[in-house]
Parts: C-alpha cells; sequence; structure tokens
C-alpha cells in the first residue's frame, strides 16, 4: 500500500502506483484488496479495477472464497453481517 496526499493505493512489483484514489487501502487476500471510499468499503483487483463496488458498512478480507462484511449498521443492534463471494454477491447470513 501507497500514500498518496491524503489518498491509498498499492504499488506494483516495478514501483509503479495504481490506484491512489482512497480513503484507505488493506492488504490483499485470495486476490483482492480492501478498500475504503468515503463510509464504504469494497474491493479492487491488482490491477487497480473495482470488482465490487464499495457499498458495505464494514468488511472484512476474503478467506476460503468468502469476506465477511457489514451491510447495514442498525442503532443499538450492530451490523447485519453476512458472506458475500468473490463477485459481491450475498451467499448467506453470519449465524
Amino acid at each position: 500500500m501507497v500514500k498518496v496526499g491524503d489518498k491509498y493505493g498499492y504499488i506494483d512489483k516495478t514501483g509503479k502506483i495504481i490506484s491512489e484514489r482512497f480513503d484507505e487501502a488493506y492488504s490483499f487476500s485470495e486476490g483482492l484488496g480492501r478498500v475504503k471510499s468515503g463510509y464504504k468499503y469494497g474491493y479492487v483487483d491488482k490491477n487497480g479495477k473495482t470488482v465490487i463496488e464499495p457499498r458495505f458498512d464494514y468488511a472484512h478480507g476474503f478467506s476460503e472464497g468468502l469476506a465477511l462484511v457489514g451491510e447495514v449498521y442498525v442503532r443499538d443492534v450492530g451490523y447485519r453481517m453476512v458472506y458475500i463471494d468473490k463477485t459481491g454477491k450475498i451467499v448467506r447470513w453470519k449465524e
């Protein structure tokens, strides 16, 4: 990850800066990087292309093909947590 001004992005193996447009950027897991734009999280590929639009209130990295994300924050209850696949499709609710 790299910070350029007040934005974060990634740097490739050649030193080229990729996608320095995010408010936060995190390590890649299973080929996707978790990013925050405004108040929402999404995911990008290693070329900096948005794979899953930032639309989640909370997000974890991918593991075994799934990521745990908070879709909606409900006061006094917390996040409604769901698992998504690498296309952003909800595959199951967190039990």
